[in-house]
């Protein structure tokens, strides 16, 4: 698993970098390094992809929740609540990305191949039904035209760390770039209450398989932190 990980490390140097950005309901934020693109985007989106019923790969490892030794290069970071939050979290990623964060947000981008992760811990508007929340994430985020050339591949119900989640895959033009993304959103509730999470990805399209790993990584040593 390592090798594979440095090996397609290697293969994503060199792709340009553009912008990656997922509007939240009343948070809006751009990672740093980035600008957010014109948009022209309506409402009901622009087409569709071959639909996905079953959930990705990611939402397998999400669950997962595997531990153990790093790759080399990696490192765990702890982002612990703060006074306006139930519970924070922990997740492993390359060194090499550069992390920033803005209110809720905090991202991990890699310049090199124009990946990022974004963990938010904004409040969701729906937090008791997520099936709801990414539908509502996604219209406002359509009508707010961020996501241009947006395709839908896939948005369903699914368990996310044993508790009731959903996920939401499209592809959209970034500045003549196809990007690929995927929006993981689930709750934990604790006995101080509930904290919303969601977990997006996005890379250029052409390379998502060969960032998907990475991806995979994160995700499976993601770790509430209550």
């Amino acid at each position: 698993m390592w090798l594979a990980l440095i090996l397609l490390a290697v293969l994503g140097a060199g792709a340009g970098v553009a912008a990656v950005v997922l509007l939240r309901p009343d948070s809006a934020g751009t990672p740093s390094g980035s600008s957010s693109s014109p948009a022209t985007s309506s409402s009901t989106g622009t087409g569709t992809l071959p639909r996905q019923e079953t959930a990705p790969q990611i939402v397998n490892a999400v669950n997962e929740h595997t531990t153990g030794p790093l790759p080399a290069g990696w490192a765990t970071v702890n982002r612990p609540a703060t006074g306006t939050e139930v519970a924070g979290f922990s997740i492993a990623t390359p060194s090499s990305w550069t992390h920033s964060t803005s209110g809720y947000q905090n991202y991990w981008y890699d310049p090199s191949a124009n990946a990022n992760i974004l963990i938010d811990l904004t409040p969701h508007t729906y937090p008791g039904d997520m099936l709801k929340e990414a539908r509502y994430i996604k219209s406002q985020s359509l009508l707010q035209n961020r996501f241009p050339g947006y395709r839908e591949a896939g948005l369903a119900a699914e368990t996310i760390r044993g508790t009731p989640g959903a996920w939401w895959k499209f592809t959209w033009d970034d500045k003549g770039v196809s990007q690929e993304a995927i929006d993981l959103l689930f709750v934990l509730h604790t006995s101080a209450g509930a904290q919303s999470y969601a977990l997006y990805m996005t890379a250029p399209e052409s390379m998502w398989n060969q960032m998907r790993p990475f991806f995979d990584e994160m995700v499976e040593t993601f770790t509430p932190l209550t």
